[in-house]
């Protein structure tokens, strides 16, 4: 049994310490997993939310005002992070998809001015951005989003545009 937890939300922390024993996940896939989805949904939501705020926000009077708040979210979770993380060079034990998924996280700081404060998250990035699992996670990445950018079919009609005609086949008896 990969977990014995009765909590219905052990991914809440970015520490597996701070999870009750009961709920840690004891078998290193599990553990892994328990790290992928910490970067997606405890480290991943403030830095997607200060990313859209320019974009979604700007033209509002409170906008300036709220950037050291959300900037200040995610601080915290680096925080936690940081202080998990000490000295060690991946999350747990070896490099696994949660240390894969966590540095593409991070790396979504980029130009925000915040991951500079934590020097063992920045080497932590530049070690798993260095690793070749990561270099062919970014070129798969890279590759896809490339090719969506030049297929016709993978964009969106402008706005008002009429869009194609969509061929059903009828259902046969």
């Amino acid at each position: 049994m990969a977990s014995r937890c009765s909590n219905p939300a052990p991914s809440s922390c970015t520490s597996p310490n701070a999870i009750p024993a009961c709920c840690r996940p004891t078998l290193p896939p599990a553990r892994a997993i328990a790290w992928l989805f910490a970067a997606l949904c405890t480290v991943e939501p403030p830095i997607v939310e200060r990313e859209q705020a320019p974009y979604l926000e700007r033209d509002q009077p409170w906008f300036a005002a709220r950037l050291p708040l959300l900037d200040e979210r995610i601080r915290a979770r680096l925080r936690q992070l940081a202080g998990y993380l000490g000295e060690r060079p991946w999350l747990d034990g070896g490099f696994s998809v949660g240390d894969l998924m966590m540095v593409m996280v991070l790396r979504r700081t980029e130009g925000m001015e915040l991951l500079e404060s934590f020097p063992n998250l920045v080497a932590y990035v530049e070690r798993g951005k260095a690793r070749p699992a990561y270099r062919r996670a970014w070129a798969a990445q890279r590759a896809l989003r490339t090719r969506n950018a030049t297929d016709p079919s993978m964009t969106r009609p402008a706005r008002g545009a009429p869009r194609p005609a969509r061929h059903h086949q009828e259902k046969t008896p």
